[in-house]
């Protein structure tokens, strides 16, 4: 579902936060606080997986003058040439009128053994999106990071993935930043914002870091 459909109007305009901050609004506004975990870093190996991509969580609030929100920014695994990729770190959004963390989880590193899905998970919106996994590789073959908010990747992708958010979507097109990065291919960092890095048999790409995005209505 693209994010259009989650807004009753498109938004007026938005603010990206890339550093950890305390935030409030000067005004009474109609807001959504969007969460993006940042990216794993990709594996190592004759057959390593890329990093998982960051989670995406969406809440949408009314927002009280004098009210304020403390936005942590996950930083993005560093690559290398370690096997076992470095994880992503998470980004939450708490305070304010809030009865919960807003949770964009960071995506877990890539590796030369299969530990299941490693995109980053999500929680505390009214919408929540899972960060796209990473493929197991084949013997030879080093796959691609999954991107920030899904889909997950296909043991057969070694080139980048785009995110769920597309830019027929609003969460991207606002400001003209796309705000969920792609899953990067062999051995290439994440991109844009909780992308994960890409595989490579020698170095590895680093995930990207997150964001938090106040979208303003």
């Amino acid at each position: 579902m693209l994010i259009l459909d989650y807004f009753s109007s498109i938004p007026t305009s938005v603010s990206h936060y890339t550093t950890s901050q305390s935030w409030s609004s000067s005004i009474l506004r109609n807001v959504a606080l969007v969460a993006v975990g940042a990216g794993g870093a990709g594996g190592v190996g004759s057959q390593s997986f890329g990093g998982g991509g960051g989670g995406v969580s969406i809440r949408i609030l009314q927002v009280v003058p004098g009210e304020t929100y403390n936005f942590n920014i996950g930083g993005g695994g560093a690559g290398g040439t370690s096997s076992a990729g470095a994880n992503g770190g998470n980004t939450t959004i708490t305070g304010g009128s809030l009865n919960s963390t807003v949770f964009g989880g960071g995506g877990i590193g890539g590796n030369i053994v299969e530990i299941g899905p490693n995109g980053g998970g999500a929680s505390g919106g009214n919408y929540n999106i899972d960060g796209g996994a990473a493929a197991a590789a084949g013997v030879g073959q080093q796959t691609s990071g999954g991107p920030a908010g899904g889909p997950n990747a296909s043991v057969s992708q070694t080139s980048l993935i785009l995110s769920t958010f597309t830019t027929s979507s609003s969460l991207v097109r606002s400001n003209g930043k796309v705000l969920c990065g792609y899953g990067a291919g062999t051995g290439a960092n994440g991109g844009n914002f909780g992308g994960g890095g890409g595989a490579s048999s020698t170095t590895s790409g680093s995930g990207s870091g997150g964001v938090v995005a106040v979208f303003f209505f």
